[in-house]
């Protein structure tokens, strides 16, 4: 390696530590930012959900994420249907689901009907120590690709349960999960393995001021890549008549991301009436959208409507009617839910993404044409099954981000994803056009 610079002998160290990860299926540890796979767009998993997507661009693989609020804020629904859209993309896709609270039964999971429960294992252990231990048996062994932690609050350390109920256990907890997250965290690299902990919103005293917080100490503040907060918002609630609460309004706050832009706020709505087999009301939340990327116009208490494909408009008397065009033609909320995300999203990661979110959209539209057809012949309604209902959905072969973005958000979009050295050629062809055009002008 004489006489060859500190560079040029340090890429081909590299290049040789590349190798020897390679050849013994380790995770290379060292290397240029693009040597790593965790990094890449393309582990971004879109959810689904308005609200977190357009906020967060869905759960990056290979991450730890909190979802937190107080108490019915939605933070379980939530995940579940993150997980839902998630499956869309990833069929095959383990989920080992830590159920320490003890919330997941039959009757909670038929509001999560696109789900597939084949694929979700649950593990339902309150002691800490045992309960990061069997999860770290099974990362180990690389048996699973998402776990939902439901939640870290209700673990019990050893410690405490040895203890007197009088005598005091301080930050045993935050221990053991400093610990276990470390000793996961490799395997979150190496094998792309995503991890959701659901938490409790706490106030805590520091001084004389009351704060909200959150426990686990400085691992869970630290090892997270995302964190997202959710408060119930009454304003956007939907009650009967005697004043139960139906659907609930969440805010979505964005307090810690590597991607979006920090604390921005989305909203979304929960399904709280247990007769329905719903969990986060997606054409409610579409409504809202679709007026904000102008794929809907409000205009006092009317809606209309733009058909992204054919242009036609469907006039609405309210959210109500907006909604119920959308369900009988879910066509319609397909294609406008794909113009929302060309236009919500950044232009290079709806690049990136285009296909997972086609394919999770497509399967949406199936699997919600499926669940309206089966609950119409089983209530004696199959009268009201349309043609739609019955044609399998799938995006035209010339619909792309080309087709979908301005042409200025494209060229934005594609110029990012270049390498410095194809945005340096980029460049200097452009110079060289606009060179000729001038010389050809004279």
């Amino acid at each position: 390696m004489a006489g060859l610079s500190k560079r040029e002998k340090l890429l081909q160290m590299l290049e040789d530590e590349k190798k020897l990860a390679e050849k013994n299926d380790e995770y290379l540890t060292i290397g240029k930012l693009e040597d790593f796979k965790e990094i890449k767009r393309e582990n971004y998993r879109m959810t689904s959900i308005l609200g977190v997507d357009l906020n967060i661009c869905g759960i990056k693989k290979g991450t730890f994420n909190i979802i937190y609020g107080n108490n019915s804020s939605g933070k379980t629904t939530m995940a579940l249907t993150a997980i839902e859209g998630i499956q869309m993309q990833e069929p095959e896709a383990i989920i080992l689901y830590v159920d320490t609270e003890g919330t997941v039964t039959d009757d909670y999971l038929e509001r999560f009907p696109l789900l597939n429960k084949e694929n979700i294992f649950f593990l339902k252990e309150a002691v800490a120590e045992k309960c990061v231990d069997k999860m770290l048996e099974y990362v180990e062994k690389n048996l699973v690709d998402y776990i939902i932690m439901d939640s870290s609050d209700t673990l019990i350390s050893k410690k405490e349960l040895e203890k007197d109920m009088d005598q005091a256990v301080i930050a045993e907890k935050a221990r053991v999960f400093s610990r276990g997250l470390a000793k996961m965290n490799p395997y979150m690299y190496k094998n792309l393995l995503t991890m959701i902990i659901i938490q409790q919103e706490r106030i805590v005293f520091k001084g004389q001021f009351a704060v909200n917080d959150r426990s686990g100490g400085n691992a869970l503040k630290f090892y997270p890549s995302t964190v997202l907060k959710l408060a119930p918002d009454s304003s956007m609630d939907e009650t009967n008549s005697r004043g139960d609460i139906l659907i609930r309004g969440v805010k979505i706050k964005n307090e810690k991301s590597k991607v979006s832009q920090p604390y921005r706020k989305t909203h979304s709505y929960i399904n709280t009436d247990s007769s329905k087999q719903l969990s986060v009301d997606r054409f409610r939340e579409l409504v809202d959208y679709g007026i904000e990327y102008g794929y809907i116009e409000a205009k006092g208490a009317w809606c209309y409507i733009t058909d992204p494909t054919t242009g036609e408009v469907f006039n609405c008397n309210g959210k109500a009617k907006a909604m119920q065009v959308l369900r009988e033609n879910i066509d319609l909320y397909t294609n406008i839910k794909m113009g929302i995300y060309s236009k919500g999203l950044q232009p290079e990661m709806f690049i990136v993404k285009f296909d997972g979110i086609k394919t999770m959209l497509e399967t949406e539209n199936a699997k919600t044409k499926e669940k309206k057809i089966r609950l119409y012949k089983a209530s004696g309604h199959a009268d009201k099954i349309n043609d739609i209902d019955k044609n399998e959905f799938h995006f035209p072969s010339d619909v792309n981000p080309s087709t979908l973005l301005s042409q200025e958000d494209y060229d934005k979009g594609r110029f990012i994803l270049m390498s410095k050295e194809e945005q340096d050629k980029f460049l200097l062809e452009k110079e060289k056009k606009e060179l000729a055009k001038e010389i050809k002008e004279v």
